[in-house]
């Protein structure tokens, strides 16, 4: 196996801060795990990952909050009623601002919701890696 490690015109490929591993984890260098770890507390936890090549962290999310609007949401559900998909976010405002991050009971195995503080934090940091996009006003 082997790692990519230029990009197409040869250049040494920058590594980022917040490494992509899917909608639905967090993983962080440490130098970001340092930098977040403030916020990522209120939220959840961050566990040490076994990798040789760099010191990883991944973000366990603790909180559940059933924030999402079902009825403003634009929702493709299963014949069951479960949500296969969602094609527009609407959240109950009550419930989900000031979070940092979270994620909703319908979709425990889904996407992790950023908040803005959280958003805010690492661009403030200059962290390379996400980019972001707003779900939701």
């Amino acid at each position: 196996m082997a790692r990519l490690l230029v990009d197409d015109e040869g250049e040494p490929r920058a590594e980022a801060d917040l490494p992509w591993l899917g909608g639905h984890v967090l993983v962080l260098r440490e130098h970001a795990a340092k930098v977040l770890a403030p916020l990522l507390d209120r939220s959840g936890e961050l566990l040490p990952l076994a990798c040789p090549d760099a010191d990883l962290w991944l973000f366990n999310v603790l909180t559940v909050v059933d924030a999402l609007d079902e009825e403003k949401s634009e929702l493709v559900r299963f014949d069951d009623g479960d949500i296969l998909d969602v094609e527009r976010y609407a959240f109950r405002p009550e419930l989900a601002d000031g979070l940092t991050v979270f994620k909703v009971p319908q979709l425990l195995r889904g996407p992790l919701f950023l908040g803005d503080e959280f958003v805010s934090a690492v661009k403030a940091a200059g962290l390379r890696g996400p980019e972001f996009i707003q779900l939701w006003p």
